[in-house]
């Protein structure tokens, strides 16, 4: 959203979000984060911008630009921006900062004035029920989550095995080999694609019970066994 200083109109863009980004580095929290996310930055002086309202007529005025919330989702989802770009070695890292998250959160100041007519102050706060966190670096890593079951619906209790061996069992296992997976068919299609430019390949398989022979000249003549 633009907003003229001068004359007070506003230029409006509805966008859908599936979740709200909220950088890490620099920010105590959730909260501070969300501040930080829907501040409006002011555009004067040499950045000012056209407004094409009656008033203002196509002149450069001081305006305001940022963004507001229209409506509330059922479930509301933050990602929080840990990995940067270090630009001294052009390599991603992943920031580590403490990052503090509250169990309530009332979402009413980053609303528009038009949403806050309809909305109540419950319907417009939010209790904390999962978290997913990554283990790693930049470049991988693990994922996992803490959910709250409020309706105590999962099983979180596992069985442990009657007994556990003395040394973890070997696997070995097989190099991936595509024929195996392959009908007769298809791998008769693909030995005749491999042996397209084999003069002595026969498609019929009719060369299985012939030899050949070296003579002197290092040339060789088929003899078929009978």
């Amino acid at each position: 959203m633009i907003t003229c200083e001068v004359c007070g109109e506003s230029r409006v863009r509805t966008d859908r979000f599936l979740d709200l980004g909220l950088q890490v580095q620099g920010c105590k929290g959730v909260q501070e984060s969300l501040d930080q996310l829907f501040t409006f930055e002011k555009f004067d002086g040499d950045n000012k911008l056209t407004c094409e309202s009656a008033v203002c007529n196509g002149q450069k005025t001081e305006s305001r630009k940022g963004i507001e919330i229209a409506k509330l989702p059922p479930v509301l989802t933050f990602c929080l921006y840990r990995f940067e770009l270090d630009y001294q070695t052009w390599e991603r890292k992943k920031v580590n900062d403490r990052f503090e998250y509250p169990l309530e959160l009332d979402m009413s100041k980053y609303m528009s004035e038009e949403a806050l007519k309809d909305l109540t102050k419950d319907d417009m706060a939010y209790e904390l029920k999962s978290i997913v966190i990554h283990r790693g670096g930049a470049y991988g890593g693990h994922y996992w989550a803490y959910i709250k079951d409020d309706l105590q619906e999962g099983s979180w209790h596992l069985d442990k095995p009657a007994e556990f061996h003395d040394a973890p069992t070997e696997i070995k296992k097989k190099k991936f080999d595509v024929q195996d997976y392959m009908t007769e068919q298809q791998k008769k299609e693909l030995d005749d694609e491999k042996n397209k430019n084999n003069p002595d390949y026969d498609p019929e398989g009719n060369d299985q019970n012939q030899n050949w022979n070296q003579t002197q000249g290092g040339k060789g003549k088929k003899n078929k066994n009978k």
